[in-house]
């Protein structure tokens, strides 16, 4: 193939690929960036968009080069049509999860990025085809075609070719056409290549702060003097000593509903009977607290501190710290230290987000979920693509408290359900109020299922003799947003409204006849040492309080969200806060006269906002401060220490050089000596970046013989690791590391090479 005929190649196979991302791109305008503008306005900006598309016009040209030029052999044009198809596919699932979150699809939306991928793709793909219904089906149907017809022109069927000067004059007149589209209109993300955000994470920053270190208690003072305790607190004091008083050592049940708050759960501040009515009629027996906080608007990030008792992570994926053990006191160890047994049984699948790795470092004496690779649970069983449906989960947790009875100890159990995750599903014919087939109708049919599901828990432990002297603490993870109160806000982790953050705990005392509503502030952190207190129980020291006691103090409540825009929040009484992370964009609304945060009167309290803008970034950093310090070996993996001094620009990386184990939960260990025929890595610890940096690593042997590789570190990368081609006998002696930006070096390290050190005893 001559050069004429394969450019010619590339520039079909590019205008079908441009054509098609086009397409996609304008369907995400119209279901969501440009969904609230009049139609005149949505068809003239569909007029400009594809001289908005610039990047993927220049990324289809890539493309089609690259696909043209596989194309010369068999084997390569069947890898160059894989490849065609896997693009487009991925483009028409970007459209997907655009109309859903109003950005593109990025990986950094999984909390165990490439490490979980395997795992978490199957339960995705499953809420995307929900999602996207027809119209993704159309568009893969769509992809399809635009892959037989790059396969035709490929394998020679189709010739037709335009002269080389038409393509020029066409490329010339898109460029004029397109600058003055790029420069005056709002784009809405939309000149973005759609799968650019699969290796980019957030890149805003924080703002610089002007204070020090805040003390714990100076950030969680309650700043607005208006607020007051809820008349109902003495009763509910009273009602919390007589729970502690009647049962020595009680059984602890916890539940954990998956993706239901405060608003979906307890509308108005009570049950609705009509979708959770076995819960309305428990009532009577129970002590209500509709105003508990969620940190983080997301499964994996709320179970963290309703474990840690308030402790929590912040910056960047918590991938690799909630790999290693917190030495520091948590919900489970603290019930083993009591002499309780300890079990979780989740109907979800929990390696999706790093979840069953983080409950792992926990000393659990029973862990069962889904695909845990022991259980009996099956694909039959599948509620949805996120898991099991409750009722298969159940009998395996009353078996194991029967064991647990027979030993005279008494159990502390949680229970994680997953019926009210998206795509939302029912099991068993069970007949919810909804009768629409809308998102946020089958929401609410898989709450009534959650609800009815749980009757028969608490059913077969009252058969038992068993509920009687059980404490049920319920509260979910997050909750989730249908669009009621804020236009776009779908799911949860995209916002951090009321509706996305605010939370609940619900303790029920049988016997003890209560129905009490108490509206104290808390937070998921308080979850812990309140059950822990009902249960007459020594609490730990923990971030957290006793939501129950004499001694309660309202505290702010804290909450962020790094999905784009990355925002900070707080709760102060009757103040809601919300600022994108760098401080910018301020909201503040009166939740006294403002429950659905529609009026924004940031403008007219600036003082209280710039103190809030300094606290809650004050809190950001301080908290994954205390957390990343308590991590159990945490510095064998280069711990980076977040500081507000340098939390606006680049901080240079931790540097470390070692190797990787096949032991569970080490990961990467620092090897300062290692022998010749040894493979190393290189890795950093990265703090912040501002963006996309390169780098160069520098690697110089005893003689002076230099290894030079340059290397783009994504902003999503907040550890990023280099294998570096060292010759396989590399010289004894020392060795140095180093990381250069430009011509300045980040950060050096060194190793030593030696004949005395055997690798062969170190596990791979």
């Amino acid at each position: 193939m001559d050069v004429r005929a394969l450019l010619s190649r590339a520039a079909r196979v590019a205008l079908v690929s441009a054509a098609f991302t086009t397409l996609m791109q304008a369907e995400s305008y119209w279901s969501r960036a440009g969904a609230n503008a009049s139609f005149a306005h949505r068809v003239g900006f569909l007029a400009a968009l594809p001289l908005l598309q610039w990047r993927s016009v220049v990324a289809a040209a890539v493309l089609g080069l690259v696909v043209a030029s596989l194309s010369r052999s068999r084997s390569g044009r069947a890898l160059a049509v894989a490849a065609f198809a896997l693009v487009h596919a991925l483009i028409a699932f970007d459209q997907t999860a655009f109309r859903l979150f109003g950005e593109h699809m990025a990986l950094a939306q999984t909390e165990g990025g490439w490490r979980e991928l395997s795992s978490s793709l199957p339960a995705l793909f499953g809420s995307a085809f929900t999602a996207g219904g027809g119209m993704l089906v159309a568009n893969l149907a769509l992809a399809a075609a635009c892959t037989w017809w790059v396969a035709r022109v490929l394998g020679g069927e189709l010739r037709a070719e335009w002269p080389a000067r038409r393509w020029l004059a066409g490329s010339a007149l898109y460029t004029v056409a397109a600058i003055p589209a790029v420069l005056l209109i709002n784009a809405h993300h939309l000149d973005e290549f759609p799968l650019h955000a699969l290796f980019r994470g957030d890149v805003v920053s924080m703002p610089t702060t002007t204070g020090g270190i805040v003390p714990r208690a100076a950030l969680e003072r309650l700043r607005d003097s208006t607020w007051r305790d809820d008349p109902a607190a003495p009763a509910a004091e009273a009602a919390a000593d007589h729970v502690r008083a009647a049962e020595h050592r009680p059984n602890v049940l916890l539940i954990v509903l998956e993706s239901v708050g405060s608003e979906q759960l307890l509308p108005g501040g009570a049950f609705a009977s009509a979708v959770t009515p076995h819960l309305a009629s428990r009532a009577s027996d129970a002590i209500v607290l509709p105003d508990l906080y969620s940190f983080y608007p997301a499964t994996t990030r709320a179970h963290v501190p309703l474990m840690t008792g308030g402790r929590t992570i912040t910056w960047g994926s918590v991938n690799d710290e909630i790999l290693h053990p917190l030495r520091a006191p948590t919900f489970v160890s603290a019930m083993r230290d009591a002499g309780y047994r300890t079990g979780l049984f989740a109907a979800p699948d929990l390696r999706f987000g790093s979840l069953a790795d983080f409950y792992r470092t926990m000393p659990w004496d029973t862990i069962v979920y889904y695909l845990d690779g022991k259980s009996p649970l099956t694909k039959d069983e599948e509620i949805h693509s996120w898991g099991v449906n409750e009722d298969a989960v159940r009998p395996l947790a009353v078996s194991w408290v029967d064991s647990v009875h027979r030993t005279g100890r008494p159990f502390f159990l949680e229970f994680h359900t997953i019926a009210t995750h998206y795509p939302y599903g029912t099991w068993g014919g069970d007949a919810g109020p909804a009768r629409g087939d809308d998102d946020h109708s089958r929401y609410l049919n898989s709450l009534h299922y959650t609800d009815a599901a749980l009757d028969r828990l608490f059913a077969d432990l009252d058969r038992r003799g068993l509920l009687r002297n059980t404490i049920v603490a319920i509260t979910g993870d997050h909750g989730e947003g249908f669009a009621e109160y804020h236009a776009n806000n779908y799911l949860h982790r995209n916002a951090i409204w009321e509706e996305n953050v605010r939370n609940f705990l619900v303790v029920l005392t049988p016997g003890v006849h209560t129905g009490i509503t108490l509206r104290r502030l808390g937070t998921h952190g308080d979850v812990m040492p309140t059950v822990l207190a009902l249960a007459g129980l020594r609490t730990p020291e923990v971030p957290g309080q006793d939501l129950l006691s004499p001694w309660y103090a309202p505290r702010i409540a804290y909450f962020y969200k790094d999905v784009s825009p990355a925002q900070t929040g707080l709760r102060d009484g009757r103040w809601k806060f919300i600022a994108r992370r760098d401080g910018s964009g301020a909201q503040l609304y009166d939740l006294a006269t403002d429950s659905t945060e529609q009026h924004n009167v940031a403008s007219s309290h600036p003082t209280r906002v710039a103190e809030y803008r300094e606290l809650a970034a004050a809190w950001y950093v301080q908290a994954n401060d205390d957390y990343t310090s308590r991590i159990a070996g945490w510095d064998t993996t280069g711990r980076y220490r977040i500081t507000r001094r340098n939390i606006a620009d680049m901080a240079p990386p931790q540097l470390r050089v070692g190797h990787f184990t096949g032991q569970p939960g080490e990961g990467f260990v620092a090897t300062p000596v290692v022998a010749p025929n040894d493979r190393i890595y290189v890795v950093n610890r990265w703090g912040f970046l501002p963006g996309d940096v390169p780098v160069r690593i520098v690697i110089v042997s005893p003689s002076h013989r230099v290894y030079d590789t340059e290397e783009t570190i994504m902003s999503d990368w907040d550890t990023s690791w280099y294998h570096p081609p060292l010759d396989r006998a590399k010289e004894p002696g020392r060795w140095s590391v180093s990381v250069w930006r430009g011509g300045t070096r980040l950060a050096s390290t060194s190793f030593v090479v030696s004949t005395k050190h055997l690798a062969s005893l170190r596990t791979r």
